[in-house]
């Protein structure tokens, strides 16, 4: 990917836990978003039943992921068994993205991508 994309536009990502890990950076960055008056459109109202069954599917994950400590204090994020995650996963990782491209979004549907910046700024049209 490097190759193709260049070195400077890829960013490794490691799914390690605990406080300084990346599923929990991705859980917060997702949370930040929906803090900041994200809503997902209502699955019911689309009309591409495919992208509305990924919604709805997406939705659901995100109420039932889990966080756990372990013996050492350390997170653990887990889903209940017979559940998936990774649609939450790959949602999370986009929304980790556009803050890293300093994606500007003005709430609720106009976007516009800002300059890349040394340090991600993200700007949901809430000032």
């Amino acid at each position: 990917m490097e190759a193709r994309f260049g070195k400077s536009r890829i960013e490794k990502i490691n799914f390690s836990s605990g406080i300084s890990g990346t599923k929990k950076m991705l859980k917060d960055d997702g949370l930040s978003i929906l803090k900041q008056g994200y809503r997902f459109p209502n699955p019911a109202t689309i009309l591409d039943q495919t992208k509305s069954q990924l919604t709805r599917e997406l939705i659901e994950q995100l109420k039932h992921q889990e966080m756990k400590l372990t013996q050492s204090g350390r997170e653990s994020f887990d889903h209940p068994t017979g559940r998936h995650n990774d649609l939450s996963t790959a949602w999370e990782l986009s929304i980790h993205g556009c803050i890293q491209l300093g994606l500007k979004v003005d709430l609720p549907g106009n976007h516009s991508v800002g300059q890349i910046q040394e340090e991600p700024v993200i700007n949901y049209g809430m000032n």
